[in-house]
């Protein structure tokens, strides 16, 4: 690389290694000396003297000599200290042409000095070590994991030409690490005290830029550029995984700096990765130094974006051997009473809250319709056979409700409660809107719910057939009404958000840690249900409720007390579901107006309206010519109460039949175009549903109605006559039938009156007798593009010039588009 002065950077030439820079000496303490004064400050001819180095020169009032021959240093006698300054930065330079009681400067370095004594007042300073600029002033490194002195050497020497110093040890002092490999005591000690750990081009990429007198090596935004990949120099196996996981293992293996290995005894292999869920025994290693560890170490290496302590996570470390002793037993007393009962396995404590197991096997396992049904055992199943219809039926909904309650509790404490922890901080993973979208309002339900089995507990350990099962839903119908609509109502924007980060690497690692934490807490199951097909179940839930309570129903007799309470409950569920649904319509209608107003260029305001829903949207072409042109594309958004009328920008108008464009949707032509346009449609009249008077349905009989043709008549309340619009609909997947119903019942909504008096079928012979305009082009249409074709032609060719055939053959198709 070359320097602004025109010479050569110390990238481009072999250094000459001076291993006595490592030696305690003069040159490598780090006191200041002040010798005083300069008496004179030689220049070398290889600097570049801009204006802004010649000011600097000027700023110190010290005399300046140009230095031509390097030489000139070696044999030359002067009075006192000088100041050298030079863009040459070799050991050559600095071994040979250094005279005593000298400091060699780089230009950055001395425009920066002046800098400082204009704005601090620091007389100037001389320090035995070269120095080129200040860019590492701040910084103390330690260098670790190159084998190259040589490399090594050429790192240490540029650090001390931009200000930095280095350390032999990490300690406290030591502010980064300079590394090519994830390993070793001086990787670890920066991993646990937060040290930044970069790569040796952090320190030739700052050299590179010495000239710069505004750079600074440790701004961030520089750092991130160079930090040390979370597996560089690591060569991993992937043991027992599928294909499919060890794929995706791979990728992510490659993309964070390590190289995978093909089996886990081939040579320089670092670390073997093993699934400790299926894989029972130690596999073969190269040698002792290879890490044998288990998934969770990768996992959470991605998560935290740095390579995990190998120690906490090694496969094989809490096998257990067996007891042989207790095998010799065992086999005597099977000797021994060979026609006795297998031994019963031991009962498990289980730690309960609420009266309720902690986590549940059931809540996760799905095997009917019901998502919250409740896998029994045998011995579950002789149990409940002894009950009545009702009694079983209301055991199963309490089960079910305490699965549910079991995964909410698992959502909020192991998904979304960690999340939460990691917002503010270097290891956020999902920001607060993020999160809100995702989880949205999961606490509330799971107090409701929580309290909800809590109660249904209590009669289940009380159970008889006088007790009131309806009443407590009756109980809670009001708080589901409250707490489920902020969840529901975002639950596909959710879907939505986990699908795109799940690219994320660090969160799909968060999701893996998390199946691998559930499953370490006795729950085998959990590894086959995802976190999508976790958030789902508050969307079943009430569903699913509505199922059991009309089973009680079912079963409890009509002349029991509970019976109008479970009807009542009943109503009281279907009633929330009901609500939900249109909550979620209502909120979804509202989402398409502000995306259709959006799309929409000079759209009038008025078109946003919290009763104002879409209907659907009919793309046609105008045959009328009254809004816009006869045979322009016309789309024709129908609300409740309005009708938007607009037209297709020209750029998207049949983009997608182009044999170019015919696989890209409208969307990503819109951003791939040489000039996106962020607007679709313009905006030509809205009309609403009061200046309808009339809705004709045009059959074309001889063609079998090839073409769909309507029209409406039209009389605004400023307007003293009726318009008539005609279209043709070009959309082959809306029913031309379908949309005019559907225009007409909207419309008699705000007459108030029966829809069939708005519609009429009228032939297309007929047409003409209704003023319906039934043709597709027109003169004006043909004259507009005649005239366009004049014009492109006469800025080519210049018609002044152009033969006066082609004039002749212009003006005889001028005459005869007049004459049709």
């Amino acid at each position: 690389m070359s320097s602004p002065g025109g010479t050569t950077a110390i990238q481009s030439e072999p250094m000459e290694v001076d291993c006595s820079i490592m030696q305690p000496s003069e040159e490598t303490e780090e006191k200041d000396t002040e010798p005083g004064m300069p008496c004179q400050i030689c220049v070398c001819s290889n600097v570049d003297q801009t204006e802004t180095f010649k000011k600097a020169l000027a700023s110190f009032n010290v005399p300046v000599v140009l230095v031509e021959d390097p030489d000139y240093f070696v044999h030359a006698k002067f009075d006192g200290p000088i100041i050298i300054v030079t863009s040459e930065f070799t050991n050559n330079f600095l071994r040979f042409h250094k005279p005593p009681q000298s400091r060699i400067l780089g230009p950055t370095a001395l425009i920066e000095m002046s800098i400082k004594v204009e704005n601090l007042s620091i007389p100037l300073r001389t320090r035995i070590r070269p120095l080129f600029c200040h860019s590492m002033q701040n910084i103390v490194i330690c260098i670790t994991g190159f084998r190259n002195k040589q490399e090594t050497m050429k790192l240490i020497d540029i650090t001390k030409h931009m200000g930095g110093k280095l350390r032999k040890e990490m300690n406290y002092q030591v502010t980064h690490l300079i590394a090519n490999c994830v390993s070793g005591e001086k990787y670890k000690y920066a991993m646990g005290f937060r040290v930044p750990v970069l790569t040796k081009e952090f320190v030739l990429s700052a050299w590179e830029k010495r000239y710069d007198v505004n750079f600074k090596a440790d701004e961030p935004s520089f750092m991130n550029q160079y930090k040390l990949k979370l597996f560089q120099g690591a060569k991993v196996n992937f043991f027992g995984f599928s294909e499919e996981d060890e794929e995706q293992l791979q990728e992510l293996l490659l993309s964070n700096g390590g190289k995978p290995s093909l089996s886990s005894d081939e040579p320089l292999t670092t670390h073997v990765v093993v699934d400790d869920s299926k894989v029972t025994c130690m596999p073969n290693v190269p040698c002792t130094s290879t890490y044998v560890v288990k998934a969770r170490w990768f996992w959470m290496s991605i998560q935290n974006s740095e390579c995990a302590d190998e120690s906490k996570y090694l496969f094989g470390k809490n096998f257990r051997t067996p007891d042989r002793a207790a095998k010799r037993k065992r086999l005597m007393e099977v000797v021994e009473e060979p026609h006795s009962s297998p031994r019963k396995s031991r009962k498990k404590r289980t730690s309960d809250i609420d009266g309720t197991p902690r986590y549940s096997c059931g809540s996760l396992l799905d095997y009917t319709t019901s998502p919250d049904n409740f896998l029994a055992t045998d011995e579950s199943d002789v149990m409940i056979k002894g009950n009545s219809p009702r009694h079983q039926v209301f055991k199963e909904l309490c089960q079910t409700e305490s699965n549910y309650v079991n995964v909410l509790r698992v959502l909020i404490e192991h998904f979304k409660n960690p999340l939460e922890e990691k917002l503010n901080t270097n290891e956020c993973i999902l920001n607060q809107a993020e999160m809100k979208i995702i989880f949205g309002d999961l606490c509330p339900i799971f107090d409701t719910h929580k309290d909800l089995l809590k109660d249904l507990k209590y009669l289940e350990q009380n159970y008889s057939d006088s007790v009131s099962i309806g009443e407590v839903f009756v109980k809670h119908c009001t708080a589901f009404k409250k707490v489920y609509p902020p969840f529901i109502n975002f639950f596909q924007d959710s879907n939505s958000l986990l699908k795109e980060k799940e690219k994320n690497s660090r969160f799909l690692a968060f999701l893996k840690l998390c199946y691998m934490n559930l499953r370490d807490l006795g729950l085998p199951e959990i590894d086959k249900q995802t976190l999508p097909d976790l958030l789902i179940r508050p969307v079943q839930r009430l569903g699913s409720i509505s199922l059991l309570l009309n089973d009680i129903l079912k079963n409890t007799s009509k002349s029991s007390t509970d019976h109008q309470k479970l009807s009542e409950a009943l109503d009281g569920i279907r009633t929330v579901m009901t609500f939900l649904n249109e909550n979620k319509q209502r909120q979804d209608n509202q989402r398409s107006l502000f995306d259709i107003y959006q799309d929409i260029e000079n759209c009038p305001p008025q078109l946003i309206n919290s009763h104002r829903s879409f209907v659907l949207k009919c793309d046609v072409i105008e045959l009328s010519n009254m809004l816009s042109h006869r045979g322009d594309c016309i789309t024709l958004f129908l609300f409740t109460d309005v009708v938007e009328v607009c037209k297709k920008r020209s750029k998207y108008v049949n983009v997608l039949k182009s044999p170019n464009t015919s696989k890209m949707s409208l969307s990503t032509y819109k951003t791939q175009a040489k000039h996106p346009i962020d607007k679709t449609y313009k905006h030509i009249k809205l009309l609403s549903m009061t200046s309808i008077k009339k809705v004709y349905n045009v059959e074309d009989e001889a063609h079998d109605n090839d073409r769909q043709i309507f029209a409406l008549r039209c009389r605004g309340s400023d307007e003293v006559i009726e318009t008539t619009y005609s279209f043709n609909i070009i959309d082959d997947t809306l029913d031309k039938m379908s949309f005019l119903r559907e225009l007409c019942r909207q419309a008699s909504a705000v007459y108030c009156i029966n829809f069939d008096k708005f519609l009429e079928d009228i032939s297309l012979a007929n047409a003409s007798s209704f003023n319906i305009e039934t043709h597709e082009s027109s003169n004006s249409t043909l004259g507009r593009a005649i005239k366009f074709a004049s014009k492109q032609v006469g800025r080519t060719l210049s018609l002044n010039r152009t033969p006066s055939t082609l004039r002749k053959v212009m003006s005889s198709m001028k005459v005869r588009v007049a004459d049709t």
